[in-house]
């Protein structure tokens, strides 16, 4: 009995270690500490608003009048509750309590996965507790992308399950591939996905191929039924997010440009090449997941006050905080950079020793994930082959910055280096020591050939720092010279380590596999967490009185907060004392003109390209700037703000948006509409515009107005318009109305002569809910099934 459930009690026991683990790495988080996280930051400023309404009302907003002067909310959220995997996402997650949860999720996922393959549970954990220190893991962390680490943390169980069924295990490989995508989509960065998709795509090819080339072809007839059933599982269990999802896009930046597109309706919709392609990695920079500073770090170094870099700054007044100084470090091609993607130069040579090991069609198989995700890695930089796949490939082009595919890379480098290090360990047969120093080999040639090169051929200059004289030049280039040159000694350093504990097991120095597993992660440990403890320290975190005071109010908010006793709804700010389009934290206390969104709405961008950004004061007047902040955080007021809403007395029909938009250079929108008859008509009817319409009652996604005339008008509203599907409903006495645009991106309604009142409701029903219902529990029925061969074959041990 105790030899059928001692495997059970060491599963408990690794499971235990990972979160163990997570608690050690982040243990601030238990006494009350948040990560104080640039992205989150901005996250939270931006949907305060509608968080607060939320928690009073207990219902879901999905319209954020906050910020851009209000736009929906639910890229990936409107639909998502339909989905019930969910409930396992939580339990997984300790309901999203990171770090701690999250770290606990890529351990415990990737052991899972691990030992689904039969990989040595010593090993599987060993490999899981190195996956979770992985600098791209931290770096992400620190930038706040919490949710680009969620899903990451579900990708070992979709390339899990797709090795499960070519090794016949048909069922519960079918199974993993299902719930991993169904968890990695309902996550929300479907980015690292996609990215994963195209990889598993040329993964896939030499394993077809062997199973093409076999005698018995009837395992390939059930390999690719079952992967495809398994993938339709795990999309249709997040169709309702999905589709609302794609519905929104089209009215986002990510859908295409609504002015180019009627110019030129041959062209593909999407981001533009350069905005998408606008942080490409160049192929040293590929490399720094060997060789951390291989250009720098990143953008924000801390380095040691002893190096020549360090030392010019310290003159020039830097601060010096436990011997280290920061300092700009990464010189290469992006715009900037947070730090790096280093998996571990011990990691990476045992990659390198399996595939070395491993059968030739995971050997290729490998390979070509590794090669595609290097050559989409260099966006903008490799244009032979990204520019196809922008230009032919389904939605490639609603991505940006393809450098982050890099973060999909460490699920193929754990599982290969899993599966080979398994046989090569397992493996008694001493002539194998080739196959260990060939990989050794491979990997330090590679390390040595990046010093010989980079010491002969790399600039180590920004084209910012050819603004100096040459003198400082030198400095930067003495600096950043000796942080490359340390860490590629490093890393061959924990190279030569690595395998040298293969080695000695081989020659039965290390008699015991438990002592060679307990060295690996001894030394893989003093690999990765200096490195990553780089750019996340316990300085990242803060109190959460602390956290709070990022959203305090300043004296320009109190000032405009006591002169606006109706509330935020009535009014709005632009913001000059901030980065106005790249900055949340105004949306905390006002519903602001500015804000910070990658999504927001295309015709809202094309508004400040074309107006905002060019101070045209009429278009600030009709979005209800009431309140201008200036440079110095100085309050200005706007009396000419045209308020909540107003009756036009005159149209002006136009046939093309881009007429729409041109012609609020020159008619005045507070007594002309104008209105895009292609899309809506000419038959609208307006008075004198001498009533009133007024704004009654606010909340982010229900407005109502009372209106008072004497004859038939056209209310123009301050208010977005959202095109989508599904929209803004409006009643006017109870009685639905329509809403029509005007403006270009305003909301525009007839209204009956007399006293009436007009309500407006942002209460978006997702479609298809009971499709993600449905095969979510289905899903969720299977997983003791995945579970039963195993659990049976340990019980006949």
């Amino acid at each position: 009995m105790f030899k059928k459930n001692k495997k059970k009690l060491f599963h408990l026991l690794s499971i235990f270690v990972i979160l163990i683990f997570s608690c050690v790495l982040f243990f601030p988080q238990l006494n009350g500490s948040k990560v104080e996280a640039g992205d989150m930051v901005s996250s939270d400023a931006k949907s305060k608003h509608i968080k607060e309404y939320m928690q009073n009302n207990n219902d879901l907003i999905y319209w954020n009048a906050a910020q851009f002067s209000g736009g929906p909310i639910y890229l990936l959220a409107l639909g998502k509750k339909n989905n019930i995997m969910g409930y396992i996402d939580k339990a997984i997650t300790f309901n999203h309590a990171a770090p701690i949860g999250l770290f606990f999720a890529l351990g415990l996922v990737l052991y899972i996965s691990l030992i689904f393959l039969n990989i040595d549970w010593k090993l599987s954990l060993v490999l899981s507790l190195v996956h979770m220190v992985s600098l791209m893991n931290f770096t992400l962390l620190e930038a706040g992308h919490y949710s680009k680490l969620y899903t990451l943390a579900y990708l070992p169980l979709i390339l899990s399950g797709i090795i499960q069924t070519f090794k016949n295990r048909f069922i519960s490989g079918g199974i993993f591939v299902a719930i991993g995508m169904s968890l990695a989509i309902y996550s929300g960065h479907v980015q690292m996905v996609y990215y994963l998709g195209i990889s598993i795509a040329f993964f896939l090819i030499p394993l077809l191929i062997k199973s093409i080339r076999a005698t018995n072809k009837s395992n390939l007839l059930k390999i690719i039924p079952i992967l495809l059933v398994a993938l339709l599982f795990g999309v249709l269990s997040n169709f309702s997010q999905l589709y609302s999802s794609l519905k929104f896009s089209e009215k986002t930046m990510r859908g295409g440009d609504v002015l180019e597109q009627e110019a030129s309706p041959e062209n593909k919709v999407g981001l533009d090449w350069e905005y998408a392609m606008n942080w490409s990695y160049t192929t040293k920079d590929f490399f720094n997941i060997i060789v951390p500073r291989i250009v720098g770090g990143g953008s924000q170094e801390n380095i040691s006050s002893e190096n020549p870099l360090a030392k010019l700054l310290i003159q020039n007044g830097a601060l010096v905080k436990n011997g280290k100084v920061a300092v700009p470090g990464y010189w290469s091609s992006m715009p900037f950079t947070s730090g790096g993607a280093y998996i571990g130069a011990g990691l990476f040579i045992l990659f390198v020793i399996s595939l070395v090991y491993l059968k030739n069609e995971y050997t290729i198989a490998f390979s070509l994930a590794f090669l595609v995700i290097f050559v989409l890695s260099l966006g903008s930089n490799f244009p032979i082959i990204n520019k196809l796949f922008y230009n032919y490939f389904p939605m490639f082009d609603k991505f940006r910055a393809p450098s982050s595919v890099i973060a999909i890379l460490p699920t193929f480098i754990t599982i290969g280096t899993a599966l080979g290090l398994q046989e090569i360990i397992s493996a008694k047969d001493k002539k194998n020591m080739r196959f260990l120093l060939q990989g050794l080999s491979i990997g330090a040639g590679l390390i040595i050939l990046i010093l010989i090169i980079g010491n002969l051929s790399f600039s180590f200059l920004s084209t910012n720092d050819l603004k100096y004289d040459f003198s400082i030049q030198q400095i930067f280039i003495e600096g950043r010279k000796s942080l490359f040159n340390n860490d590629v000694f490093r890393s061959l350093l924990f190279t030569f380590l690595t395998a040298g504990l293969l080695i000695l097991s081989y020659k039965s120095i290390i008699k015991k596999d438990v002592f060679l597993y307990i060295l690996l992660a001894i030394v893989m440990s003093l690999d990765l967490i200096p490195i990553s403890k780089r750019y996340f320290t316990e300085d990242n975190f803060v109190s959460k009185n602390k956290y709070e005071q990022n959203f305090q109010a300043r004296p320009s908010d109190i000032q405009i907060a006591n002169l606006e006793k109706k509330g935020r709804g009535f009014y709005r700010v632009l913001d000059l004392s901030v980065n106005t389009f790249n900055s949340a934290i105004p949306s905390v206390h006002h519903n602001q003109i500015g804000g910070y969104d990658p999504t927001k709405l295309q015709r809202y961008q094309d508004i400040i390209d074309y107006h905002i950004a060019k101070n045209n004061i009429k278009v600030l007047n009709m979005l209800n700037a009431k309140y201008i902040v200036n440079q110095k955080g100085e309050v200005q007021s706007n009396p000419n703000a045209n308020g909540n809403a107003w009756f036009a007395s005159n149209i002006k029909y136009v046939s093309t948006a881009k007429d729409e938009i041109e012609s609020l250079n020159t008619i005045d929108n507070k007594t002309t509409a104008v209105i895009n008859e292609k899309d809506f008509g000419n038959k609208f009817k307006t008075g004198n515009g001498s009533g009133s319409i007024t704004l009654k009652e606010y909340q982010p996604d229900r407005l109502v107005y009372t209106s008072n005339s004497n004859e038939d008008e056209l209310a123009v509203f301050s208010e977005i318009w959202y095109g989508g599907n599904p929209d803004w409903k409006a009643w006017i006495d109870g009685n639905e109305a329509s809403i029509i645009r005007t403006d270009y991106i305003l909301r525009a309604m007839e209204i009956p002569k007399g006293n009436h009142e007009i309500v407006m409701e942002f209460k978006p029903i997702p479609i298809g809910g009971i499709v993600s219902t449905i095969f979510s529990l289905l899903c969720i029925l299977s997983i003791p099934i995945s579970f039963y061969p195993y659990l049976k074959k340990q019980s006949n041990v």
